[in-house]
């Protein structure tokens, strides 16, 4: 083997060891691990709406406490490290632990943990609910970002990252706790490097319909979106009144998603498009 052929040889083997160290993943299963998230706190929360007639007007405000989804975040951690074969400490030690410490530790307070409680391996972060929008359908977008660092039992990091979750629900409750979920899995996804769900990973989109007078109408728009190439599946979801929702997966352009939908199904408009959702009204 000539010198050149060694080089490249020897550059193809690093490039293939960084590569496995990139995906592999920080927790070991063997090893006891505690899973705990914190909320954010922004403070109260607060909507202010004023009306105006003839003889005057008048300002309504509504207070609200913060928006909480830590416990929800940390349970879908937990469930998918319990799914995929890791040691998580019971609900008693982790009880105790909150008890504890129920404030986000740092470094050397997860040293304590680990010693007072068996803890060989400590997940911890911050989970944080954003604003929620009510968009001209009648529904919420919610979005919620959530941190976490993981610990060894000496306090030493060994993964940081953070992930934003944006969905779409009849409800503002409903938005913000998918938003929450979906964050949570993302991660879990990165600290198992396995993906939470098949189809999601390959690629999903949302389809709203608004103005569907009954359930064939909505198949019909199922139908068109599973003649694009690239589409995986396509279904129906929640189908309320008038409007309906669609989950479409695949890998797929999605401009021939909108044209599909605009040339087979009668009466069909495209009306707005964001990130993972695709509004249609039918007229």
């Amino acid at each position: 083997m000539n010198r050149k052929v060694l080089r490249f040889t020897l550059a193809a083997l690093a490039v293939l060891a960084l590569a496995a160290t990139a995906v592999a993943a920080p927790l070991r299963k063997n090893r006891a691990i505690a899973v705990i998230l914190y909320d954010v706190e922004p403070g109260t929360r607060y909507t202010s709406l004023s009306s105006w007639n003839y003889y005057g007007g008048m300002s309504y405000t509504h207070y609200a406490s913060a928006v909480r989804g830590a416990a929800l975040a940390t349970e879908t951690i937990r469930s998918a490290l319990v799914k995929n074969g890791y040691k998580v400490v019971s609900d008693q030690v982790t009880a105790r632990i909150v008890k504890a410490q129920p404030k986000q530790p740092g470094p050397g307070a997860v040293k304590k943990i680990s010693r007072a409680h068996g803890v060989s391996q400590y997940v911890d972060g911050t989970v944080e609910v954003l604003d929620t929008i009510r968009n001209e359908f009648g529904m919420y977008t919610g979005s919620a970002v959530v941190m976490v660092h993981v610990y060894d039992s000496t306090g030493r990091t060994i993964f940081s990252d953070s992930a934003m979750g944006k969905e779409v629900g009849a409800t503002r409750d409903e938005s913000e706790i998918k938003a929450v979920r979906k964050a949570a899995e993302e991660l879990a996804e990165r600290i198992t490097g396995v993906p939470a769900n098949p189809n999601v990973a390959e690629g999903g989109f949302y389809v709203f319909v608004r103005g569907a007078r009954d359930f064939k109408t909505v198949q019909s728009v199922v139908t068109a979106c599973k003649t694009v190439y690239g589409v995986t599946s396509a279904r129906a979801g929640r189908f309320d009144g008038d409007w309906a929702q669609l989950a479409v997966f695949g890998n797929f352009d999605l401009k021939e998603l909108q044209k599909a939908i605009v040339d087979k199904v009668p009466y069909a408009r495209i009306n707005d498009i964001t990130d993972s959702t695709l509004y249609v009204d039918i007229y």
